[in-house]
């Protein structure tokens, strides 16, 4: 029997009686993992009927036989790619690092730079979860190039943000001899070590059956997220994808972060949105990911003659450095970025200016020294790898001292002594004082590097690195202008290291030592793989565990008045508006709050339409799927907590606010909602969705469960 437009109704019996659609059958269940992603079962029994009735054409001998793989053989086959996996990680961990370092690198005498060594051993000895951050133009792109290029069967995912970087990575890659390929979504690139993805396009269910395919057969090595702080400056509204980048730490294989601009006081945030355990995590971390060899400036400027210092300023440095140096002008938007390309006469790079075709054409031409003068907003500031940029101008200082750091990083790659200078407007006043333009809404950070009055380095570093005992630029560093007004530099106390010992050279003795590294890696990765293992079985318990925490806090809650509640008196159960513990004006300030619950900005399935839990706990919806989807039972069937999540918000707004408002604040900021009033920022941070036990919900539902568990007030106490 056949419906119209429809597959067989026999078909879909087997699927409908597991609670899911024939073609989650097929694309999901009714596959197997060895074969092809990209075909469903039932489309590969018709092509194999099709491919017999030509064997049986051409009399070839397949066309007689089932086609069946016997499950012994499988077994064995599972087996073999098992053994080549283990064999392919053993022979990893005795390699020459350094010898293979030096081929890449191209220099005989090349050495290590900062934490490259540490990270490479992290990597090659297959520790599952590593966070590297180091300073820009260090060689990070080494940690996955090398493994990649001694690595002969397996395959190196890495996400890379803006597409101009995948371009710069491949032409490097092929440069180096390893095979890489983009992902474009078409054809898999199953003979490509390393293969180059945006987030957009890691998060999509082809790529994810690429990679699922190469984890079930054994060869995916690891998966690399380049520019890994893009992760916290993502938000719901700008690259929303980049988000769902957490996935990959579920992918059962090796995970590795890279970025040269990752604060130590934002790594628990970092942590936090990458869905990442700190105890399972291994951090090579740079001393300093400041560049030695950037000499930092604040130019100042009489206002309105913006144009003309520019010009002037450009100028003066082509003929310092010569006719073959690359600036790069970084501007605070759009049409500036527009309107000083042409009267540099020059290439504006931004968001907008074209197709992904038309900015790898303007940023490899630019790589290449083709042009040596561009107008830039911040989205150049990743991975641009220029070797002749030796001049980076800000017209405006970057509102996040971790962009300036950023994008100041493209000057000086080559090693060679560069610059970073900002420009600042000052005026007059009629008093006759002169007065400096701060810029639009600087954080500290930013805000203490433009109004530095010793040291430069010192605001940089101690946001970049935490450290607190710089005093000046130091013996082996570019000066920055304020330092160059006072000549003089300190220098660190050097560290003595101890000569290493050589160990016997003889064959024997070198062939047992080989043989127990290779005993000790996989007794190590068994270890590595059984901890995260754990931690992600105790995340799952706690995320169930908050679902059914926050019901039971509803359930307290509806049974008892508001605001005796939030005060934490005895709770009775009399109405909030006749509560004996609150005055008048108490009482109209409760009011208030509770009028303005319904400014709450809500994303979609975020609540309950009516009472604002989640739809998972709330009786008025069913679910209608495995996938989580609900819909109502009808109007007749009453939700079981009206009114009491909004009630319970308003009072901790209204009663507790010294105690939630830091709280709040932070939340707000890992949120990414810096922009607007408070209010305007609370009630949209309110109506977040946000997931509890894999089920949707509120950020509404997290204030409420927060304060009942005491995470607010620890985090007052912590402050």
């Amino acid at each position: 029997m056949l419906y119209w437009n429809k597959a067989p109704a026999k078909s879909n019996a087997r699927a409908l009686q597991s609670g899911h659609s024939l073609e989650t059958e097929e694309g999901n269940y009714g596959r197997s993992m060895v074969e092809s992603p990209f075909q469903t079962m039932a489309e590969r029994e018709e092509f194999r009927r099709v491919s017999m009735d030509w064997h049986r054409v051409l009399e070839f001998a397949s066309a007689w036989e089932d086609g069946r793989m016997h499950p012994g053989v499988r077994a064995e086959m599972v087996a073999q790619q098992e053994k080549q996996a283990l064999h392919r990680w053993s022979s990893l961990a005795t390699v020459d690092l350094k010898a293979e370092f030096r081929r890449l690198a191209g220099r005989p005498d090349a050495e290590y730079r900062g934490k490259q060594e540490e990270s490479l051993q992290a990597v090659m000895q297959r520790r599952l979860r590593v966070l590297v951050v180091m300073a820009t133009g260090t060689g990070k792109s080494m940690l996955f190039m090398l493994p990649a290029s001694v690595s002969l069967d397996g395959v190196t995912v890495v996400v890379a943000p803006l597409n101009a970087l995948r371009d710069h990575l491949q032409d490097r890659c092929d440069r180096l001899g390893i095979p890489c390929a983009k992902w474009d979504g078409r054809r898999p690139p199953y003979w490509a070590r390393i293969v180059l993805v945006t987030p957009e396009s890691a998060v999509t269910k082809g790529f994810s059956r690429f990679i699922d395919e190469k984890r079930m057969l054994h060869q995916l090595d690891r998966i690399v997220i380049d520019e890994c702080h893009v992760l916290l400056e993502s938000t719901k509204d700008w690259r929303p994808d980049v988000l769902k980048m957490t996935e990959m730490t579920e992918k059962g294989t090796q995970v590795v972060y890279l970025t040269a601009t990752l604060p130590p006081t934002l790594q628990p945030a970092f942590f936090q949105t990458a869905g990442l355990d700190a105890e399972t995590v291994t951090v090579c971390r740079d001393e300093r990911t400041t560049r030695t060899n950037i000499a930092y400036q604040v130019l100042e400027y009489p206002r309105g003659t913006l144009e003309k210092v520019l010009v002037e300023l450009v100028a003066a440095k082509r003929r310092r450095y010569g006719p073959e140096v690359q600036v790069i002008v970084y501007c605070p938007t759009v049409e500036e970025t527009k309107r000083l390309a042409r009267l540099l006469q020059c290439s504006a790079y931004y968001r907008e200016m074209g197709s992904d075709v038309e900015k790898a054409r303007m940023v490899r031409s630019f790589t290449l020294g083709m042009e040596k003068l561009c107008t830039a907003t911040n989205m150049l500031g990743l991975g641009l790898d220029a070797a002749g940029v030796r001049v980076v101008i800000h017209v405006a200082m970057s509102h996040l001292l971790l962009h300036y750091v950023q994008e100041s990083g493209r000057a000086g790659r080559a090693g060679l002594d560069s610059e970073s200078i900002v420009l600042r407007a000052c005026y007059r006043t009629k008093e006759g004082t002169v007065k400096k333009a701060l810029g639009y809404k600087l954080e500290q950070p930013a805000k203490d590097f433009l109004t530095a009055e010793s040291c430069r380095r010192i605001a940089i570093d101690k946001h970049m690195d935490g450290r607190l005992d710089r005093q000046r630029c130091e013996v082996g560093e570019s000066k920055c202008d304020l330092c160059q007004q006072h000549p003089g530099g300190t220098k660190r106390p050097a560290v003595e290291e101890e000569p290493e010992e050589l160990g016997e050279t003889e064959e024997s003795t070198a062939a047992a030592a080989a043989e127990e590294q290779r005993k000790e890696l996989e007794r190590a990765m068994a270890v590595e793989e059984r901890r995260v293992e754990i931690q992600q079985r105790r995340r799952t318990e706690q995320m169930a565990y908050e679902l059914e925490r926050l019901e039971q806090h509803l359930e307290r809650w509806s049974h008892a008045c508001a605001i005796c509640m939030a005060i934490r008196a005895n709770p009775a159960r009399h109405n909030w508006n006749e509560c004996p513990k609150a005055t008048e004006v108490q009482l109209e300030l409760m009011q208030a709050k509770v009028t303005s619950m319904h400014r709450v900005k809500w994303e979609r399935y975020a609540r309950c339409l009516y009472c604002w839990a989640p739809q998972a706990i709330c009786n008025k919806w069913e679910e209608t799927s495995t996938q989580g989807a609900f819909k109502t039972r009808g109007m007749h069937v009453p939700c079981q907590y009206d009114g009491v999540l909004q009630q319970a918000v308003a009072a901790l707004l209204a009663f507790q606010q010294p105690t939630c408002t830091p709280w709040l604040e932070q939340q707000m900021k890992d949120a990414a909602i810096v922009h607007g009033s408070d209010e305007v920022r609370l009630y949209k941070w309110l109506g977040l969705k946000i997931k509890m036990c894999q089920r949707d919900a509120n950020q509404m539902c997290r204030l409420l469960y927060a304060w009942e568990e005491g995470h607010v007030h620890s985090h007052v106490a912590a402050d």
